[in-house]
């Protein structure tokens, strides 16, 4: 038996989320800037959503809250300078928490070495049953397979130990170590034709780019920090300025919300309702509600530093609106199927 990572993985996936903030605005000026969707979308639609948004709102916590960025609303700084038509790569991570094995453990892949191992399985309750299968594996393959464009990675850190875990992050090494794993590299297809999906994704922590899949799985490719970084930018290199609501549009008709009819969405919701499905749902019919019917001030519960922004403050109206929902959408799905979502640009 291995032994579980001592962080949880929300704590690793906080540091990457700050790593991904700050590393694409520090290093090499070719590296893209990572944003949450709440940016882009406020950008683009030329308004200011912190005037009329409640921050304790369902639509607030999923376009700024999945991925903390550099600037968001309320922030003490002038609004994000993004063209409303850019190059952009829409990139979902699903953060993982290594299990650690030792060097005696009986196993064939690495023979007397210390190895990582990450599940690629879903775990879930339904009706009283406890479920353990590859549906979220699936959706996210739906995802990479019908979205070009877009870029779908598990991400997992090259450590076990927390200290190590914080030490990386201090030194800005986090993103670089880890492991970046396109979930197609988990079908089994000797054919070409997908068989069935491997369980677990197994690396060396001192040689994250590449691994196994197992169980029985060959040897296999898979990226580091900045391999992801590279394939990020080539992405984005590649494309056509192109509006970010036709991007959400276009993702949003893929089959990531089609799968909503499976039994991995009829599982309970882990923030909101009942079932996965139906805490989609409820999320894109508060959108409306969300907005506030005036502009916030000084006597609001919560006071915010005043934000410089060019496009003066309105609700949105009925065509915004709709874009609004759209994002919130897929925003929602994505947590529902613990994804964060960021926006690359450059």
């Amino acid at each position: 038996m291995g032994t579980s990572a001592e962080f949880e993985e929300k704590e690793f996936e906080t540091l990457a989320n700050a790593s991904f903030a700050l590393g694409g605005q520090s290093r090499q000026q070719s590296l893209p800037s990572m944003f949450s969707p709440g940016q882009v979308l406020e950008k683009t639609l030329g308004f200011d959503f912190s005037v009329y948004l409640s921050p304790s709102s369902t639509t607030y916590k999923l376009l700024f809250g999945s991925f903390t960025g550099p600037v968001t609303p309320g922030a003490q700084a002038a609004a994000v300078n993004l063209p409303p038509i850019a190059r952009n790569v829409n990139t979902f991570l699903q953060y993982k928490r290594p299990t650690q094995f030792s060097r005696n453990h009986r196993q064939r892949l690495w023979r007397d070495q210390e190895f990582l191992r990450f599940d690629a399985r879903s775990h879930y309750q339904l009706n009283g049953q406890r479920h353990r299968n590859h549906a979220q594996l699936e959706a996210l393959d739906a995802i990479a397979s019908q979205n070009p464009s877009v870029v779908v990675r598990y991400a997992c850190p090259s450590t076990a130990i927390r200290r190590a875990l914080y030490s990386q992050y201090a030194q800005g090494t986090l993103l670089a170590s880890c492991c970046f794993l396109d979930p197609r590299k988990l079908s089994h297809a000797p054919t070409g034709t997908h068989e069935w999906w491997h369980d677990f994704w197994t690396f060396l922590p001192g040689n994250p780019g590449s691994g196994y899949p197992n169980p029985e799985g060959p040897y296999t490719v898979a990226e580091t920090g900045d391999q992801f970084w590279h394939e990020v930018n080539g992405k984005l290199n590649s494309k056509a300025p192109q509006s970010p609501l036709r991007e959400i549009e276009t993702i949003r008709s893929s089959p990531l919300l089609k799968t909503r009819d499976s039994e991995f969405f009829k599982s309970p919701s882990e923030s909101r309702g009942p079932s996965k499905s139906l805490g989609i749902q409820q999320a894109v019919d508060s959108t409306q509600r969300d907005f506030l019917n005036s502009p916030r001030n000084s006597f609001s519960n919560y006071h915010w530093a005043p934000i410089k922004n060019p496009n003066p403050s309105r609700r949105p109206n009925t065509g915004e609106m709709e874009s609004i929902r759209a994002a919130v959408e897929l925003a929602a799905t994505a947590k529902e199927m613990g994804l964060t979502w960021i926006v690359a640009q450059n």
